[in-house]
């Protein structure tokens, strides 16, 4: 009788749950039942990945509290707050004064009436405007959804530029230590915008050269983006989260 072989183990690495990205939607000067309405209806929607999460703000003051405190993909402002005549509208607050230019900006009418002319509009920064009465649950979906596309296509043209514009800088010196940095930067900005991932996902590391005394030298972050920039020139070892730092020791 022939003894079944027992396949060989093989590695793998059990990774910590992350949470689901979100892209925060901001609900302006609506009615309470209405935003907890909305919330439901993208309670298990998801868009390229990214859940959403309604964030209903009753009053202007409290709309402006909200953008201090983090950016949003969209805002959806009840157009009785927003005054044809003025100038230092909220629109023009939120992208000017709190720098939200990517964040996709729609008004919605909830009285009956005629839509402002389009120059109003582009002049507004608006993307959209809208009469409560003629949107449905399936109108939202498709409202937020291109709101949300156009914001990560927006977010990662700047991405591009951004690095484009590292990359250029950097290539007048490519011999300076700083320069060099300031090209890998570069790089992975190109590369975290072409691959559609956000400013946390790409890490480079390098295990420096081995020496008679120390030949198991530990890995370095050679480069990085997003908020694992402040590490490049530090062991791996300094990388906070243990998931990423046992796939890259996996890799090498």
């Amino acid at each position: 009788m022939t003894t079944p072989t027992t396949q060989p183990s093989r590695p793998h690495l059990m990774l910590h749950e992350r949470p689901q990205p979100v892209w925060p939607f901001m609900m302006v000067g609506f009615d309470p039942d209405l935003c907890t309405h909305i919330a439901h209806l993208f309670s298990d929607y998801a868009i390229s990945g990214h859940a959403i999460k309604v964030m209903p703000c009753h009053t202007t003051e409290k709309a402006l509290q909200q953008l201090l405190e983090r950016r949003y993909a969209l805002v959806v402002i009840n157009a009785g707050l927003l005054d044809l005549n003025e100038p230092d509208n909220l629109v023009r607050v939120m992208r000017e004064d709190f720098q939200q230019y990517h964040t996709r900006y729609i008004v919605v009418d909830s009285e009956p009436g005629e839509t402002p002319m389009a120059e109003w509009l582009l002049e507004m920064h608006i993307q959209d405007y809208r009469h409560l009465q003629h949107i449905n649950d399936n109108d939202w979906l498709m409202i937020v959804t291109q709101a949300c596309q156009n914001y990560q296509l927006s977010m990662a043209n700047s991405r591009q530029e951004r690095g484009l514009e590292k990359v250029i800088s950097a290539t007048t010196d490519l011999l300076n230590k700083a320069s060099l940095r300031h090209f890998a930067e570069g790089i992975l900005d190109q590369l975290s915008a072409c691959l559609g991932l956000n400013e946390d996902g790409l890490i480079c590391v390098q295990r420096r050269v081995r020496t008679p005394s120390s030949p198991c030298s530990p890995l370095y972050i050679t480069a990085a983006t997003g908020q694992h920039a402040s590490l490049i020139g530090e062991p791996l070892s300094q990388l906070a989260a243990l998931d990423i730092q046992s796939s890259l020791e996996t890799c090498i």
